[in-house]
């Protein structure tokens, strides 16, 4: 490839909708703070090769002008105003639409719908398979269409053929984990047990049964990751779990020292307890990455779901969680605190365990296909992590203050 050539790159600006007197319409930039339309772009240098504005399809015309319910939208983008340069390759179509479905998946959004011209809705269907929307009206000159934004998706990234603009999109991979883990972390944080701790009402036995089901999955962690050893081909991702197993020798022990100093029954968390049901599905994910599936890629989502929660920590959670123990009686509040508080050190940091696995997924990632798979194991361990954090504090609600 010729070194004097700009490479490409995209960008997205949140944008609004603004009618003109005419009636026809135009955007401008907007904050990204609860926008519900976004302008993506591919850019050569400075220039748009290619462009789309993807929007929630509830607030946007096509629920206005589709006769379709608000209700009904609610799991669907809308795309619209799609462009692409003359002088573009023919890959930048399928390229700005995978793009546009990229958006819509961050959102948490299941099907893709579109009012647009025949011939673009030709398009639709022959480079992607959208196909008509039969029970949705359009303005005259328009075809309603749709399809899932999952497999979409997935055909978009396999026409989008020429390579300069599959490594465009893929630059967007690692970003994509890490916006739906932030954008999922305020649930997490709001959850009964976090809100416990902030109100001052969290109780010593649901502190204790907490603690003690994270011990069932944190015991298993340098088997798991002496498995993905075992499977890591190549000498960068072996080198990577390699490090990351001596980063996490005997930490279940820092929990059990948590629960001695609790006074808890330490013997039969390490020896004959069961999780709870939502902390074996945070298990059973982990289990089948490595022992179903033997995927030492897959697995890191589990563990980039956990490490982002504790590298995102706030350190004021546990100054607030001291005052609690020293309500409960405890002369040295830091001593049961342990396994969180040092986590955060563990796990956060420009060189931290969350760090590191965001990095070696820059190289390990490498098509459309393994990237959803990852993401369906990360949402499996947000949504574990989600019921745990309430489990712990629900299932010994006698001890609720």
């Amino acid at each position: 490839m010729n070194g004097d050539i700009p490479t490409l790159s995209f960008r997205e600006r949140a944008v609004s909708t603004i009618r003109s007197n005419s009636g026809s319409e135009w955007y401008e930039d907007v904050s990204a703070a609860g926008a519900d339309s976004t302008c993506v772009e591919i850019l050569r240098a400075d220039k748009v090769m290619a462009s789309a504005v993807v929007e929630r399809a509830e607030h946007c015309t096509f629920g206005q002008n589709s006769g379709v319910r608000p209700e009904q939208l609610r799991q669907s983008i809308a795309i619209r105003r799609v462009r692409v340069a003359e002088d573009a390759p023919q890959a930048a179509f399928p390229a700005i639409l995978y793009l546009a479905l990229r958006r819509g998946r961050i959102w948490g959004r299941h099907t893709a719908v579109a009012q647009v011209a025949p011939r673009t809705a030709a398009g639709l269907g022959a480079v992607l398979g959208f196909t008509p929307l039969s029970r949705a009206t359009s303005p005259p000159g328009y075809t309603a269409v749709w399809h899932r934004v999952d497999q979409a998706a997935h055909t978009a990234f396999e026409a989008a053929a020429d390579q300069e603009l599959r490594q465009c999109l893929k630059s967007g991979f690692v970003p994509e984990l890490v916006e739906v883990l932030h954008r999922w972390l305020p649930s997490y944080y709001a959850t009964p047990f976090f809100e416990s701790i902030r109100s001052g009402t969290l109780a010593k036995e649901q502190y204790i049964y907490a603690m003690s089901n994270i011990h069932q999955f944190v015991r298993w962690t340098t088997r798991l990751i002496a498995r993905a050893v075992s499977h890591s081909h190549g000498r960068n991702l072996r080198d990577h779990w390699l490090n990351h197993l001596k980063g996490e020798i005997n930490h279940e022990r820092i929990i059990e020292s948590d629960l001695a100093a609790l006074g808890a029954d330490v013997q039969f968390v390490t020896s004959d307890m069961v999780p709870c049901p939502s902390v074996f599905q945070f298990m059973a994910g982990q289990q089948s990455s490595s022992g179903f599936e033997q995927d030492p890629v897959l697995l890191m989502a589990s563990p980039l779901v956990a490490e982002g929660l504790s590298a995102n920590m706030d350190e004021d959670l546990i100054a607030q969680l001291h005052v609690q123990a020293a309500a409960w009686g405890i002369d040295h509040p830091p001593s049961v605190t342990r396994f969180l508080s040092s986590h955060i050190g563990f796990d956060g940091g420009d060189d931290g365990h969350w760090a590191r696995t965001c990095n070696m997924l820059e190289q390990c990632l490498t098509d459309d296909a393994e990237l959803q798979k990852f993401l369906v194991v990360m949402r499996l361990s947000m949504s574990a992590f989600h019921d745990a954090f309430t489990d712990f504090i629900d299932h010994l609600s006698l001890h609720t203050r």
